[in-house]
């Protein structure tokens, strides 16, 4: 059973990766991937029969249940933060487009289900695909640091 899936977005710039040089201990242990997290993980799911709500479920509901985060963020329902994306889980295509500072990632060329269209944060859009930059060009931040009660969050300023 699996009960969610979360991800430690840990991207790096090429030279920190030591590709080529044999110094696997060496390197960095992140990839540029948080853009694909949703389509690789639906494109896995998806082929053994689960539903979007079991998707949901594991990106959404259980990590912001396990972060303290629950019942603010972790579902879409009247008064909660507005933080969801607008995509096609039918739509299959290639991964041709990286979206991340760092150019690279070990999902481009793969055929994987999904396509995310839109991205909104507290119901502000972040992200729309037909729009979006590759390489360098990236925006402000646009969040605010979020964590529960005890957690290192309370003690900055």
């Amino acid at each position: 059973t699996i009960d969610m899936i979360t991800s430690d977005h840990s991207p790096c710039e090429p030279t920190m990766r030591k590709m080529g040089d044999g110094a696997l201990l060496q390197a960095w242990a992140g990839v540029a991937g948080l853009q694909f997290d949703l389509t690789a993980t639906w494109d896995s799911a998806a082929k053994r029969n689960f539903s979007v709500i079991a998707l949901s479920r594991w990106w959404s509901e259980q990590p912001a249940k396990l972060a303290g985060l629950w019942p603010r963020k972790g579902s879409i329902e009247i008064g909660k933060d507005a933080d969801f994306v607008v995509w096609r889980p039918e739509r299959r295509s290639v991964v041709d487009k990286v979206f991340h500072r760092h150019p690279g990632s070990p999902y481009v060329g793969e055929l994987l289900h999904g396509e995310v269209h839109h991205t909104i944060v507290r119901g502000h859009r972040v992200f729309v695909r037909d729009r979006a930059h590759t390489g360098a060009q990236h925006g402000d931040a646009c969040g605010r640091l979020v964590g529960r009660s005890g957690w290192f969050a309370d003690s900055l300023p």
